[in-house]
């Protein structure tokens, strides 16, 4: 009695179903990995709004925006590292942030999304955070608008006094308070920078600005481009481009600033999540926001108190 044995045809054609297969099933298992790293993103920034919440409480007034996930860290179980920062340290020549020599270094898995493949690390000098909080709308032409100012030292001669719940008349509901952004990388990346533009733009130039800014190359480093701060980096330092961002242009655009001047920075959220990023609702929701939203929207998302309120989620 004879064995009928596979063809070369017949095993061809299995190994090219097998293929097949797994060329539909990658998709899927990539999906579905992003949509449990996006979720945990999601977690993070809801820890992030209960700790400012709880904050709020203590002190009757929202975290400085330029301290604020330092601020934080007791009210997220993690007041050992709080407690590293040494003030008495005095700054050096080679190191004038001694003072945070200790807490720098750590990496706090909280403040990082795990969509964003890049390391946020950058041992010994300092780690990084994908979340930075919202200072307001758009140029700081008329001051801070958002939900967190610079407050107790001027930068720039741009200071703000601190924010309460109050002071929130648009509705804590339908303000920005923390979103995400792409830290910066070893190589600069046009999402990843704040791109100096060859000029300064005028108060009366904000749309040629943003145009501007938005059409940047696509590898702006290519074309001559230079940035500026790092953003991200560090992780416990909140100043505009480095932990806070504004409204000025929708997510997953790139930030800029005109002849390098700081204070009319474009400082934009952004994500490695398809479509979108996360944001973070002073009340302490947290909702999900398209990168083509309306961008007067996003801008109104942007300010605490301009009177339209709107609402994307």
């Amino acid at each position: 009695m004879s064995r009928r044995a596979f063809t070369i045809i017949e095993l061809l054609v299995s190994i090219a179903v097998i293929g097949l297969l797994m060329a539909l099933l990658l998709p899927a298992v990539q999906s579905l990995r992003e949509s449990s790293r996006r979720a945990q993103c999601q977690n993070n920034l809801h820890q992030i709004g209960l700790a400012i919440l709880e904050y709020e409480s203590d002190h009757g007034v929202l975290p400085n925006g330029s301290t604020l996930r330092y601020t934080l860290l007791p009210y997220l179980g993690l007041a050992p590292i709080h407690s590293q920062y040494d003030p008495l340290t005095p700054p050096t020549p080679t190191d004038p942030d001694a003072a945070w020599a200790r807490v720098r270094v750590n990496l706090i898995p909280m403040y990082v999304c795990p969509s964003d493949h890049v390391s946020a690390s950058r041992a010994p000098w300092a780690t990084a955070s994908s979340y930075p909080s919202c200072y307001g709308s758009g140029l700081l032409v008329n001051g801070f608008d958002g939900a967190f100012g610079l407050w107790g030292y001027t930068f720039w001669s741009y200071t703000s006094n601190p924010v309460r719940i109050s002071d929130i008349t648009d509705g804590t509901s339908n303000v920005a308070g923390v979103s995400e952004w792409l830290y910066s990388d070893i190589r600069p990346k046009r999402l990843r920078e704040r791109w100096r533009l060859p000029r300064m733009y005028g108060t009366t130039e904000v749309d040629a600005f943003r145009d501007a800014c938005e059409t940047l190359p696509s590898d702006p480093d290519a074309f001559g481009y230079q940035t500026g701060t790092v953003r991200g980096f560090p992780w416990y330092l909140g100043s505009l481009g480095v932990g806070q961002y504004n409204h000025m242009l929708p997510p997953n655009r790139p930030s800029c600033t005109g002849d390098g001047v700081v204070p009319t920075g474009i400082n934009t959220a952004g994500s490695q999540h398809p479509g979108g990023v996360n944001l973070l609702f002073v009340d302490g929701h947290v909702a999900f926001q398209s990168e083509n939203i309306d961008r007067r929207v996003w801008q109104h998302l942007g300010s605490r108190n301009d009177g339209a309120v709107v609402s994307s989620h």
